[in-house]
């Protein structure tokens, strides 16, 4: 029984018990490493407790891996702009995810209207908050969280005092 206790990450869309699925992943681990070739061949097996986390149904499987390739189409479209005669890349399309619909949208459009640019700060601080808890205990890092936390501290503020 592993002392550690397994979660899965808040929004994800997997299935199965996470401590059940983060120790077999343990049993994977070889001196250290974990593959993605090892947890799928593990996996196959009916028995194994991944086996439920896997889209078996080829044609189903095939269809969502062609919608996470359109994805990542529109999210590999960047345009160049240029500030300060630097140029430098911007993503075309940012997702907007609301409970009305989940779509891309172009950046300039998502940003200069009010609504859509709260949900990209939101999903901005989201993503941060992801990165900040992938890499905490790296302490050369701190001064960037501080300085993270009083933006989104002053951005909160910022929409209080708009209400």
């Amino acid at each position: 029984m592993s002392s550690k206790i397994y979660k899965f990450r808040p929004g994800s869309r997997v299935s199965g018990d996470p401590q059940v699925v983060g120790e077999r992943l343990d049993q994977l681990t070889i001196n250290g490493r974990l593959t993605a070739e090892g947890v799928l061949d593990d996996a196959r097996a009916i028995s194994s407790p991944l086996h439920s986390c896997f889209e078996w149904d080829d044609s189903t499987a095939a269809e969502a891996h062609r919608l996470w390739q359109a994805r990542q189409l529109i999210a590999c479209v960047i345009t160049i702009e240029t500030l300060l005669d630097q140029p430098r890349p911007v993503r075309e399309y940012v997702a907007v995810h609301t409970p009305q619909e989940r779509c891309y949208v172009q950046t300039e459009v998502a940003l200069k209207d009010e609504d859509m640019r709260a949900v990209v700060l939101a999903q901005a601080e989201r993503d941060f908050r992801s990165w900040e808890a992938k890499y905490q205990t790296l302490t050369e890092l701190a001064d960037i969280f501080a300085v993270a936390e009083r933006v989104f501290v002053a951005q909160r503020e910022r929409e209080a005092s708009h209400v």
